[in-house]
């Protein structure tokens, strides 16, 4: 599946330049074909340490947080 995403969103561009992108600590994420695939791409993968990922990515605040509130008061 990182490998799709990788495909998906990142394989179409021009290569020339590099993509910095921040992932969580998902092990998914970090199998050394995935890692090789990124690099292909001229993609730097760069580990969210855990526990900082509300940090680091804002989004997950933003947007999850709220939604996983709610879910939690109406189960």
């Amino acid at each position: 599946l990182s490998m799709a995403f990788l495909d998906f969103h990142f394989s179409d561009r021009d290569e020339d330049e590099p993509i910095l992108l921040l992932w969580d600590d998902f092990s998914a994420h970090w199998t050394d074909e995935v890692e090789a695939h990124a690099q292909t791409l001229n993609i730097y993968l760069l580990k969210v340490p855990p526990g900082l990922t509300s940090v680091c990515q804002s989004a997950d605040i933003s947007w999850f947080r709220p939604l996983n509130n709610g879910y939690a008061v109406h189960g």
